[in-house]
């Protein structure tokens, strides 16, 4: 059986179980401390940005040229004044070179997943608690079951959920874990579309086939039931051409339809690899 490894990931984010995301981290400072160093150590106006917007004290380090301590003041700040620093950062960059800022946006995403921080930053720089940390954890190993080629496309569409989040789009997020496991179960079993009646049909086949028959297979066919009631609910908030759009889900029902779906997906993927071709003999 063939066995899709991530490629060119850390260890730790792909084998460690890294429990529920938290709201600080070492680490996860040090990282942002490091980044700011390496990049602004010499930027007298984003220290008086600090004193002026934040009420945090920037100091010069320097004798003979201008050294400032960022690093020591986001290491050791209060939660709250670092997360507007970060915002604050964000602008700086922004009124310089876009695509620092978006750098910036880049570095502080990857270190608060890598570090298993709860917080997002949005296209302006504003950063936002995640919805909800075990929510985060769900999405994230989703993300890394996703990480193949045979499943790029779902993975691009199943990236857009955050996106839309950060937006209060709650519509579209939903149609995007509906667009993601759509993807995958067309791969599986060459359905134009994913509704009731392939569920019914095309994915039983499926089921039927990597379950010996009793009570697994029994069980695995009741999780296909309920997953055919969640392509229904999913289906009330997919766009139909002429149609008005339903109104905004609420965001607990959309969190709750995204982490199953989360779920389901996963598990769609299991079953799609179970039937994958062993690689050749070398």
């Amino acid at each position: 059986m063939t066995t899709n490894r991530p490629l060119g990931q850390k260890f730790s984010q792909v084998y460690l179980d890294r429990s529920v995301p938290t709201g600080d981290g070492k680490r996860w400072r040090h990282r942002l401390a490091t980044y700011v160093e390496e990049e602004l150590q010499k930027d007298s106006k984003l220290a008086s940005k600090f004193g002026r917007n934040l009420g945090v004290e920037v100091i010069n380090q320097g004798y003979s040229e201008n050294y400032y301590n960022y690093a020591s003041v986001i290491r050791n700040i209060e939660i709250h004044l670092l997360l507007d620093a970060c915002t604050l950062i964000f602008s700086h960059f922004n009124g310089v070179n876009g695509n620092s800022a978006l750098n910036w946006k880049a570095h502080f995403e990857t270190s608060s997943i890598e570090e298993n921080v709860s917080y997002v930053m949005d296209e302006k720089g504003g950063v936002h608690p995640a919805v909800d940390a075990e929510f985060q954890h769900n999405l994230a190993s989703t993300i890394r079951g996703l990480d193949a080629p045979l499943y790029r496309a779902a993975l691009t569409a199943f990236n857009g959920i955050q996106p839309a989040l950060d937006r209060e789009d709650t519509r579209q997020a939903i149609r995007q874990v509906f667009d993601t496991a759509e993807n995958i179960v067309k791969m599986m079993t060459n359905s134009s579309r994913l509704d009731e009646a392939v569920v019914k049909k095309e994915l039983k086949k499926r089921i039927d086939t990597n379950w010996v028959a009793g009570a697994s297979r029994d069980s695995a066919n009741q999780m296909l039931e309920s997953f055919k009631n969640w392509v229904t609910a999913a289906h009330s908030y997919r766009h139909v051409e002429g149609q008005p759009d339903a109104a905004e889900p609420p965001l607990d029902l959309t969190i709750l339809m995204i982490s199953v779906g989360a779920s389901y997906i996963r598990w769609l993927i299991d079953q799609d690899q179970q039937n994958q071709p062993d690689p050749p003999s070398v």
